[in-house]
Order: structure tokens, then C-alpha cells, then sequence
């Protein structure tokens, strides 16, 4: 008997839907799948709907202000299509010392997870409305959360403890967390199969760039050994409207001159901060790439708006290509470079920017590779005289959140 597992995946600006069948063999094929992109985004373009079903694939506009309504959206359009579900897997960003390992829903654990929304103020109410939408109209279908803190579990740890005094340490909240667990798992065992080498045998540095969020990891023999991300997904890299690290004295100065206080400044972090704070035009670098050049220096609000677009591009690539070098000199001797989601995947320029950037440790792109259109999960994008692999490597967090759904005990 088969089993159809739908899974969702709520990014800061996206959400995703899947639907796996899985057979008594226990071989998974994903038989829907369907995202909505641009969901509550400051930008240019308007937000759409991208599907593919068996025979086919379609793109609807949408307006999708938020979260609740790219559910309902999803969720009527797999209902059109008369996909039955048995299960449902929801990602969840940061369970918090609350979850270690993926967990069945239900009212002790909506309890937990509400207790786990200002851990990650982006991700984690996006996930949990997803939740509430799902149960409203599915509510006699088993549901159960995937946690993306599990990959980065077993940090060392020198890595994941903050100089605090000692007491602070024993407090599990005030330590490295690490996000994009489920993405990290996935493209390590794509990338270690590709390369012929065992997943415990394998060492990157993954470059998670997505349209929200981003990070990137040191991923060594296999497991996590340090990343990007801290115990919130506001540190690191530069993001769409999240800061990324800042020195640690800024957001106490803020909170003595704005009315709001902490609050303020917490909405400011992660809201108003990153791509769409320094341009002030978008959250998006690939509508800032596309403004940075092709807006000619003048006069007037377009010059003002090309200076702040190029900027924001400067420091995203300044701050990736950092991250980068530090993780190169944790992860140990690296077999490859990855890129991945959605910017990873898509955006040319930035892997050009950054490869350039780092000649120095000898890597080399494929011009012409770089700039083609990718449909294999895993892509090489290196030049034959590179020093080491650079690759575009598609991951798919729902068919691991697919596999758990497989492995939990029997659901309530």
C-alpha cells in the first residue's frame, strides 16, 4: 500500500509544497510539487505560484501577502488536482532546546512550538501559521514538524560556545544553533555521492543562499563542524531584511535611542535591516544586481538608487565571501565548493563574484557552465584547472522531511 506524505517547507519569503508517494519498498517519488515564491516581499516583481504535476507544469500569478494565504493557495491547488494525503511534514526553522529530533503534532507540542517563536521571528510564525492552515483543512491527517537545528546537533564545542561567563554556557539558549539543517543534509550526500566518496568521508564548505535566508557551513567529514548562522538565524551573512552579524554594543545603542525599545529593535534586525535596508529598493540581489548595472551613475533619486544598489551587492559579497574563507579554514582539506537554494542556484553573478574573489585558492569557473541553465541535481561549474570541484547542487529539504515522516514511530 502506498503511502502520500505532503510536505511544507515556509521560507521568509516563500513556501513550498510537495507531495511524496511512497511505496511498500519504501522508494519515495515526489508526484506534486508546487512553491509560491515572493510571498510578503518588498520588491518589484509580483508574487506567483510555480507548479509541476505528472504531464505538465504551470505558473499563476499571485498576491501573496502572507503566509496563511500562500497555504490556502497550495493547498487548493493540490485539493483541484485530487491528490489524497496521508501525512503532513512541516519544516520547522529552530526548535529551541524544546525539540531535538522531529515530532509528532499535537496540542503539548503547538505549546512548545508557540514557545519557540521569537527564537527565529521570521521563520518560525511562517511555519506555524502554515501549521494552523493545514489543520483547519486537513484535520484528520497526522502531522509532525521537521526541526532544521538537528544537522548542526553535535557542533564542537569551541564551535558553538559564545565567550559569555561560564553560567551562560550551561544555558542551552545562548549557544550556537545553526539553521538549514535539512538543505545541509541533503546537498552533503548528493555532493559526497557525485565526488564517489561516503557521506562520513566528505568535507565542503555549502553555501546556502536563499531569497530569505542565508548561511554558510563547514561541513566536515560529513557532519557539521561550524556555520555561519548563530543561536538565532539573524546572524551571519547578509540577508534579505536581516542584518547579519553586527557588533554586539549596535542593537544596545538602539535600544537606548528608539521609542520602542528591544522590540524596535528586534523588528528592525530582521525586518528592516540586510538587502532591502541597505538599498531601500528591494529585498532580492538579483533585483539589485540588475540595478547596480544597468543604472547608469547621473543625477536625481536614480543615482541615489543605483549608489545604495550597488552597496548593498558589495557588502552581500563582501560578507559571503568571508564567511566562506572562514569556513574553508574549519572545514580542513575541502573536496568541494557548493552552492545552493535559491539564489545559489540561480544567480550566476553572485557565484561569479565570489569565485573571482577567491582565486587565490585556485578556483576556477566554467564561464559558459556557470551561466547555463541547470536541471541536474548536481552541476559542475568549475574549470578543468580549478583546484577543487565547484558545484550547483539542488537541494530538496522536503523529500528529507519526507524521510522522516517515515521513521517516526506510529503517529498519535
Amino acid at each position: 500500500m502506498n503511502l502520500n506524505i505532503a510536505t511544507f517547507n515556509a521560507g521568509s519569503s516563500s513556501l513550498s509544497m510537495k507531495l511524496f508517494a511512497i511505496d511498500p519498498s519504501l522508494r519515495i517519488s515526489e508526484v506534486f510539487s508546487a512553491k509560491a515564491h515572493r510571498v510578503a516581499v518588498c520588491g518589484v516583481e509580483e508574487g506567483h505560484i510555480s507548479y509541476t504535476i505528472p504531464g505538465g507544469a504551470g505558473r499563476i500569478p499571485a498576491a501573496l501577502p502572507s503566509h496563511t494565504i500562500a497555504a490556502d493557495t497550495l493547498i487548493e491547488l493540490v485539493r483541484d488536482r485530487g491528490f489524497t494525503i496521508d501525512r503532513i511534514g512541516h519544516r520547522f526553522v529552530h526548535g529551541g532546546f524544546h525539540f531535538d529530533r522531529s515530532a509528532w503534532i499535537s496540542p503539548t507540542v503547538l505549546k512548545r512550538l508557540d514557545a519557540c517563536l521569537p527564537l527565529a521571528p521570521i521563520h518560525n510564525p511562517n511555519s506555524l501559521a502554515v501549521i494552523r492552515v493545514a489543520q483547519r483543512e486537513m484535520p484528520n491527517v497526522p502531522q509532525y514538524v521537521a526541526f532544521d537545528t538537528a544537522f548542526h546537533h553535535d557542533l564542537p564545542e569551541e564551535a558553538r560556545t559564545y565567550a559569555l561567563p561560564y553560567p551562560w554556557f550551561l544555558n542551552p539558549t545562548m549557544r550556537k544553533i545553526g539553521f538549514h539543517g535539512l538543505s545541509y543534509q541533503d546537498v552533503t550526500s548528493k555532493t559526497a555521492s557525485y565526488l564517489d566518496l561516503a557521506t562520513d568521508a566528505v568535507s565542503l564548505v555549502a553555501c546556502h543562499l536563499g531569497t530569505g535566508g542565508s548561511s554558510v557551513a563547514a561541513i566536515r567529514n560529513g557532519r557539521s563542524a561550524d556555520t555561519s548562522m548563530g543561536a538565532t538565524p539573524t546572524a551571519g551573512l547578509v540577508m534579505s531584511t536581516r542584518s547579519g552579524d553586527v557588533d554586539p554594543m549596535i542593537p544596545l545603542q538602539l535600544a537606548d535611542h528608539l521609542s520602542g525599545g528591544v522590540e524596535q529593535v528586534r523588528q528592525l534586525l530582521n525586518r528592516n535591516s540586510g538587502l532591502f535596508g541597505l538599498s531601500g529598493i528591494s529585498s532580492d540581489i538579483r533585483d539589485l544586481l540588475a540595478i547596480a548595472r544597468s543604472t547608469q551613475p547621473g543625477s536625481g533619486s536614480s543615482d541615489r538608487s543605483h549608489v545604495r544598489a550597488a552597496l548593498a551587492v558589495r557588502v552581500y559579497v563582501h560578507r559571503l565571501i568571508s564567511a566562506i574563507g572562514a569556513m574553508w579554514a574549519v572545514a580542513g582539506p575541502v573536496d568541494a565548493l557548493v552552492f545552493t537554494d535559491d539564489i545559489g542556484l540561480t544567480c550566476p553573478q553572485v557565484r561569479e563574484e565570489v569565485c573571482e574573489r577567491l582565486r587565490h585558492l585556485g578556483l576556477r569557473l566554467d564561464p559558459a557552465a556557470n551561466r547555463a541553465r541547470q536541471v541536474q541535481d548536481v552541476v559542475p561549474l568549475h574549470a578543468r584547472e580549478s583546484t577543487i570541484p565547484i558545484l550547483a547542487v539542488r537541494n530538496d529539504e522536503d523529500r528529507v522531511i519526507a524521510r522522516e515522516g517515515l521513521f517516526l514511530t506510529d503517529p498519535p
